[in-house]
């Protein structure tokens, strides 16, 4: 799958949290630093000037992490990315590269998420995903897509 991919299949699998721990760290510390300043001022005024302007430092930094972060996972998934042809069966998976196969039993994983237009076999955070630009033709996605969706209940997109 391409990295854009992998990233959509990621962020439906992981859990999701309401609040991040870091999130409401960093809303404490900009109230904490802009109460400690506004009272050495003595202003209502530059308290909400505080709070803004530290928002906007902390959440540009953030972004910027974010982005770097980003790129890095990015390059790293391009270099660990392993060209592999494979097979479908109705017993098991099998991948091939370079000198090796490998055979996957299809009972390794437990159900089947849609993500766009791609169907990914998850367990846990391991997921092998399955894309219709990985297929030759139309009519060898149509059956791929058969066979998982025979081997793992999604009814909204399998029937």
């Amino acid at each position: 799958m391409t990295f854009e991919d992998s990233m959509k299949v990621m962020k439906k699998i992981e859990n999701k949290k309401i609040f991040s721990s870091s999130g409401i760290v960093s809303i404490l510390l900009i109230i904490a630093f802009s109460v400690t300043i506004a009272s050495m001022t003595d202003g209502v005024v530059f308290f909400i000037f505080m709070l803004l302007f530290l928002g906007a430092v902390m959440g540009s930094g953030a972004w910027f992490i974010h982005r770097s972060n980003t790129r890095h996972q990015q390059k790293n998934y391009e270099t660990e990315c392993v060209d592999r042809v494979g097979t479908l069966s109705s017993d098991k998976i099998i991948l091939k590269f370079d000198k090796t196969k490998s055979e996957i039993d299809w009972d390794l994983f437990e159900k089947v998420i849609k993500v766009e237009s791609s169907l990914v076999i998850v367990k846990g955070s391991n997921f092998l995903g399955f894309a219709e630009y990985m297929f030759e033709t139309q009519s060898d996605w149509q059956r791929a897509k058969e066979l998982i969706c025979n081997k793992y209940v999604l009814q909204s997109y399998c029937t």
